[in-house]
């Protein structure tokens, strides 16, 4: 593997065991946690490429040894599991990917309805929502390191479960939260519109947002309340062409066409 090339370490990776030992966990959350750091520790100014910044050994090291509370433990413990680094950020990736992450996304998506009741003006509460999911999205391992997998090309077969498995349950969560958002505006998705495909509509708009930022900061001037407010456009404008009013039966096209010919206004 090219320890130059994030990249090069998917084409490495192996389907693991569902759930690696105690040690063996410590050890690879340790490294997540280091890669979270270097994302976390990046000047503002500075650009934020689609790429992971590997943790050395020593930092690893460093990491487990506060997670386990003692100072005297030696490399050996990586080194009887990982015969080298570039096998460790293989299977760093693998366990990135793992559903005890999960955790994170699913209570944004549980507390996004609340914040929709507890905002008088719905475009405030659109923005704080996009601001929570974009700060979980940079912040978080599993989510960094989903969208550095996704474009990969072609995406390897070691991951063609567990992505399966997360947008499953993304979606399931999101679209719980988003009926229950469209409800407390006393409207209805379009009957063309179902709400699995709203959810994946709303996904597809974060995560293009989330990876244009992440390859030119600078159009958004280093700024997560820019792109958050991007966002936030985004997700109101596909609220509306996505609903009606309860009875309304018009569809979409009729409801774009009815835009292009209405007469101006006075």
């Amino acid at each position: 593997m090219d320890e130059d090339d994030p990249l090069s370490a998917l084409r490495h990776l192996q389907p693991r065991p569902s759930l690696p030992d105690d040690k063996t966990r410590l050890l690879l959350e340790a490294g997540l946690e280091a890669v979270t750091a270097a994302f976390q520790d990046r000047p503002q100014s500075q650009e934020m490429p689609l790429a992971v910044v590997w943790p050395s050994q020593d930092s690893v090291m460093e990491r487990y040894r506060e997670r386990v509370g003692d100072r005297r433990v030696t490399r050996a413990v990586m080194e009887y599991r990982w015969k080298c680094m570039p096998d460790f950020y293989a299977d760093l990736f693998a366990w990135a990917l793992h559903p005890s992450h999960y955790a994170v996304e699913q209570q944004l998506s549980q507390e996004a309805p609340g914040v929709v009741e507890a905002v008088p003006d719905f475009g405030d509460a659109a923005f704080r929502i996009a601001r929570a999911d974009l700060d979980t999205v940079f912040g978080t391992p599993i989510l960094r390191i989903k969208l550095l997998i996704c474009v990969s090309h072609p995406v390897p077969k070691a991951f063609d479960e567990s992505l399966a498995r997360f947008y499953e349950a993304a979606t399931t969560w999101w679209s719980g939260a988003y009926a229950s958002v469209i409800a407390a505006m006393g409207l209805e998705l379009r009957p063309e519109i179902p709400l699995r495909t709203f959810a994946t509509l709303m996904t597809a708009i974060e995560e293009g947002l989330a990876l244009r930022y992440l390859a030119r900061p600078a159009e958004f001037g280093h700024d997560l309340d820019a792109l958050a407010d991007t966002l936030a456009k985004g997700a109101l404008a596909l609220l509306k062409g996505s609903t009606q009013n309860p009875g309304d039966d018009t569809t979409l096209a009729a409801f774009f066409t009815g835009r292009l010919t209405a007469p101006p206004a006075p």
